[in-house]
């Protein structure tokens, strides 16, 4: 399966993770994955996180991606800000690392509706968010997050 290949193979290997529990629901399943420092500086402007991934992301990448010979269809892509956990001295060790681009991931498996459509049928469709815009309490880390978590640490159990 292809995946985005990065230079920090602590990335690598979260987006292989990603891959295992989110093969069966998005096939054909091949993320992108990227540090900070790999991508356009327009990128890298996103503050007071430490990774980054929105809807849309993959298509807003795909020109850089296409630049590269390293675009392989749309597909969850996140960003990754290594160099600021770094600055604030976090151990990068695999399972922070792992575990971040997972949390990320929740935030796209959140709507399997818009994580399954291309750019143009989210457009169409009205897809703005990961959750339901009417209601606010969701925005960020609610009970459609919080399940999806479950269920991505089910299948990386299995």
């Amino acid at each position: 399966m292809i995946t985005y290949a990065s230079n920090h193979e602590s990335l690598n290997r979260a987006a292989r993770w990603v891959q295992m529990v989110g093969v069966n629901e998005v096939p054909p399943f091949a993320p992108y994955v990227l540090a900070s420092d790999e991508v356009p500086e327009s990128f890298r402007g996103i503050e007071n996180c430490d990774a980054y991934t929105r809807e849309n992301l993959d298509d807003d990448l795909k020109l850089f991606l296409h630049a590269q010979g390293k675009w392989h269809g749309y597909n969850f892509a996140t960003i990754v800000f290594l160099d600021r956990m770094t600055e604030r001295s976090i151990r990068l060790t695999d399972e922070r690392v792992t575990g971040l681009v997972l949390h990320e991931f929740a935030h796209a498996v959140e709507s399997l509706a818009w994580f399954k459509s291309t750019a143009e049928q989210r457009e169409a469709a009205g897809l703005h968010g990961f959750t339901d815009e009417a209601d606010g309490a969701l925005r960020f880390h609610g009970p459609a997050w919080h399940r999806a978590v479950c269920h991505i640490g089910y299948r990386a159990s299995q």
